[in-house]
């Protein structure tokens, strides 16, 4: 909930899928009347289109929605899906599948934000392609990182980066 209102708070639209929507409808981010914790960008968009500044986008297993999302904006802008200003984050996650779901953002070449580490210790290989070389291999990039701020930093820069390069700013 506290990175969801920090990303928004930076103009960063949050769509939301699985465990976590629940919590983020409970709390009222998924009320247009949220787009009052938005910043000044995102906030008049939200007013303008009359939704929230969180968007659900159903239970785990609707991460392929969010694929689609990604495809359709990445032909409108006639560029691969790496290069979206988009990122993917389960600060809390609690079980397998939002790994797995995560593993599918990497694969597309989304950035994927954990607040803890996945179980992969156990294995050099698993553990060096996630966190060394996945950027070169797909353009995902996998980012743990507890402290919210910190993450949202980083998630931040790197959508900021992406807008810059899609001269998006």
């Amino acid at each position: 909930m506290e990175l969801t209102k920090e990303l928004i708070k930076r103009n960063i639209i949050v769509l939301s899928a699985g465990c976590s929507s629940g919590g983020l409808e409970n709390v009222g981010l998924m009320s247009p009347s949220a787009a009052e914790l938005a910043g000044d960008s995102l906030k008049e968009v939200c007013k303008i289109l009359g939704i929230p500044p969180v968007l659900n986008f159903g239970p785990c297993l609707a991460i392929g929605r969010l694929e689609i999302v990604a495809k359709e904006l990445a032909e409108y802008l006639k560029i691969d899906i790496p290069q979206l200003p988009l990122v993917l984050s389960a600060p809390q996650w609690l079980e397998e599948q939002a790994l797995a779901d995560g593993c599918f953002g990497l694969a597309l070449g989304l950035p994927l934000h954990l607040g803890s580490s996945p179980f992969i210790g156990g294995s050099k290989v698993v553990t060096k392609v996630l966190t060394e070389d996945m950027e070169s291999l797909t353009g995902g990039k996998l980012i743990i990182e507890d402290d919210i701020i910190k993450a949202a930093d980083e998630l931040e820069e790197i959508i900021l980066k992406r807008r810059k390069n899609l001269g998006l700013s």
